[in-house]
């Protein structure tokens, strides 16, 4: 995961990128994933909002 100087935060995985969809959050774009070619990078908006639900879910996974 990696915060962008733009506004926008990418999720690397596809599982994180899947529940904060289900909490309402929407992926902006789809990019290809430079160091692993079979994987894709989630992009999303980043706020402040977003962070909370982020935290959220990788509180799910412990």
């Amino acid at each position: 995961m990696k915060a962008n100087t733009n506004g926008l935060f990418s999720i690397y995985s596809q599982r994180v990128a899947g529940l904060l969809m289900l909490k309402g959050f929407t992926i902006l774009k789809l990019e290809e994933n430079k160091r692993f070619a079979d994987k894709t990078v989630f992009v999303f908006a980043n706020s402040p909002e977003f962070q909370q639900a982020l935290k959220e879910v990788q509180g799910n996974d412990k």
